[in-house]
């Protein structure tokens, strides 16, 4: 089960676990009783959710499935939950326990009662109330030939249970999961990453393989689960909040720089921060995931502030009144040193992590590794680019200057104007 998010709640995942402990209670016959809750999906990449309020038409959706999944390369340890069954005695009435009323109910109670027990007494010890329960000795509850040989007491009278009901070993599910009041069955697989990705073989299935059979399946649904489900839910978020935050940035450039199209010389890096976090994800063989995504946007915080850097001291010459082309290779000289142990002391800070191989690390990897590698392949294009970029600018400013000095008009100000 999974709550809602910290953001929309008012109370923690630990209140909320002591809360359903304590709702809970004892639970008689358990063996073992626990309550948890994490922080981290621990999902495999690839995992299908098959939804349908018919429960055989989901099987046979899920079998198809599985077998369009095996064949796709890069994937094993296929796995569902179709038959992940524990062994159960199951009782079905004959049509003799008709004639001496006896109801299923009736029978599931003296059975429970045999095995378990049945309340005889409460006897009051101290501060304590002990229950006293009946039930059949140790040796008369070993196997079902046992179960048939118990007797159903109805007045004066014992029945024998193999009289009146049929009794067999079956399968019942470990474990049932409901959406929206649906039975659903997870399908999950491992990937090799050196040869797909979770993302690409989710798409497979859903865009390739279930349009071929959803005709026939009309009351079945099959969506995402586990991260992919999560990622599709948080990433538009994330993108809308990443634009916001740009044009703030933008906003704020623009006020410092005096200039509408100057602020996007710095912003311009971004896309090459961002594939140097693809390129790191490609060397290593990560998935771009939610976190490599979190790694990125901070990337773009701190490549930004290398580009401004340079486009700072440009706009610092040009007022001290050295010609553009002198300015800019100034410019690019005297940043070149802060502008590169930046980068680099950011790199290797994150480098423990990227290199690190235990569990706990695999966590924070994808984001380390977006920052990490942005950053040096983005410094290493911003060291070209900038200076490249600033010398556009100026001499559009120029064309327009001259353009609008033909036509009387007073040209804006240029990157130090």
């Amino acid at each position: 089960m999974k709550i809602q998010d910290a953001a929309k709640r008012k109370f923690t995942a630990a209140e909320f676990e002591n809360a359903w402990r304590q709702a809970t209670g004892r639970i008689a016959g358990a063996q073992r009783l626990s309550f948890s809750f994490n922080l981290v999906s621990a999902t495999l990449p690839v995992q299908i959710q098959v939804a349908s309020s018919d429960e055989e038409a989901a099987r046979e959706v899920v079998g198809k499935l599985r077998e369009e999944l095996e064949q796709l390369n890069g994937v094993f340890d296929v796995t569902d939950d179709r038959f992940r069954t524990t062994p159960e005695i199951q009782i079905k009435l004959l049509p003799e326990a008709a004639s001496y009323g006896v109801d299923l109910a009736t029978v599931a109670r003296a059975v429970r009662a045999s095995y378990f027990g049945a309340e005889s007494a409460r006897i009051q010890r101290d501060r304590e109330e002990i229950e006293v329960r009946v039930r059949l000795p140790e040796e008369e509850r070993q196997s079902i030939e046992d179960v048939k040989r118990q007797r159903i007491i109805l007045g004066d009278v014992a029945i024998p249970l193999s009289q009146i009901a049929e009794i067999n070993v079956g399968q019942a599910p470990a474990s049932i999961t409901r959406i929206d009041r649906r039975r659903v069955f997870i399908l999950q697989s491992d990937v090799d990453f050196t040869q797909t990705t979770g993302g690409v073989v989710t798409s497979a299935i859903l865009n390739d393989a279930w349009p071929r059979i959803a005709a026939d399946y009309p009351a079945v649904t099959v969506m995402t689960g586990g991260d992919q489900e999560e990622q599709a839910r948080s990433i538009p978020v994330l993108l809308r909040n990443f634009v916001l935050a740009l044009f703030s940035i933008y906003a704020l450039l623009a006020l410092a720089f005096r200039s509408y199209s100057q602020p996007f010389i710095v912003l311009s890096i971004i896309p090459f921060g961002l594939i140097g976090a693809l390129w790191g994800h490609a060397l290593l063989q990560l998935e771009i995931s939610l976190l490599s995504i979190f790694g990125i946007i901070g990337l773009s915080g701190v490549i930004i502030n290398d580009a401004l850097l340079m486009v700072d001291y440009i706009n610092e010459n040009l007022l001290r009144g050295m010609q553009r082309v002198e300015g800019i290779v100034d410019a690019a000289v005297k940043r070149f040193r802060p502008i590169i142990l930046t980068s680099l002391t950011t790199f290797f800070g994150v480098t423990p992590i990227v290199l690190e191989q235990s569990v706990q690390s695999a966590f924070l990897k994808p984001t380390a590794v977006s920052l990490g590698f942005g950053i040096l392949i983005g410094t290493a294009v911003l060291m070209l680019i900038v200076p490249a970029m600033a010398s556009l600018h100026l001499r559009a400013h120029d064309m327009k200057k001259k353009l609008k000095g033909r036509m009387g008009l007073r040209a804006g100000p240029a990157l130090a104007e």
